[in-house]
């Protein structure tokens, strides 16, 4: 995604988040959850190796863990977001990785701010069952990376941030601190735990080199709801 796209979509984000409160402000008899939420996700990147298409590079699991929010103007409709905690990365083990490196490791901690619209369908006693779409934006605040040498020598260092200057290769990848995307996932509620999944699809390219990298998650979770109150 360039600058002109990535632009557009920081616009159509803020302008749901405003539609979002107006709808809050004047609904009435409705529904505030607070909750929060845990679970596992599993990243990988997509990096662009010609004009035809990705490959994909190796799996990192990590976890995230936050605060939620959800809005229920109607009983089949309602609004999420949160304040997510996670962590996410790759992981690349190959012999032609680089000249010099066998193994490479790059791990971040990223706050998320996510924004879906669900639909939910009853289905008797037992819950309901919840599809989501949506938009998150991500900042990452700090990052490392795990490296082995071909001499067998093992390292680990800080990732390298994009500051308005080109990284020299593939050891040095200048990352950005900041991405998004789009959110697309399933749950079930029962009563006031909800068990899901979702996958976030990255669509800003996190790096600023030769390379295109975009992060791709799923996520597994449950949230628990610790309050609820009538609007």
């Amino acid at each position: 995604m360039n600058g002109f796209y990535q632009r557009v979509f920081m616009k159509k984000y803020i302008l749901s988040i405003l539609f979002l409160g107006i709808t809050f402000c004047y609904a009435q008899n409705n529904y505030l959850f607070f909750g929060v939420r845990s679970g596992i996700n599993t990243s990988i990147m997509w990096q662009e190796v010609s004009p035809e298409g990705f490959t994909i590079v190796g799996t990192h699991i990590g976890y995230h863990v936050g605060p939620t929010i959800h809005f229920e103007p109607k009983h089949f409709i309602g609004f999420n977001s949160g304040l997510i905690f996670n962590t996410t990365g790759w992981v690349n083990e190959t012999e032609t990785l680089a000249d010099t490196l066998l193994y490479r490791k790059d791990v971040f901690k990223n706050i998320q701010l996510p924004l879906t619209t669900t639909i939910k369908i009853g289905v008797g006693e037992f819950g309901r069952i919840i599809i989501e779409t949506g938009g998150y934006l991500n900042f990452t605040m700090t990052g490392y990376s795990n490296m082995k040498e071909v001499g067998g020598e093992i390292y680990e260092e800080a990732v390298t941030w994009y500051r308005f200057e080109e990284s020299d290769g593939i050891n040095d990848i200048a990352y950005k601190r900041t991405n998004a995307g789009v959110i697309f996932g399933g749950a079930f509620q029962h009563k006031f735990i909800t068990v899901g999944t979702s996958y976030n699809l990255g669509l800003v390219d996190i790096t600023k080199n030769e390379y295109v990298m975009h992060n791709h998650t799923w996520n597994f979770y449950v949230i628990f709801r610790t309050w609820k109150r009538k609007i």
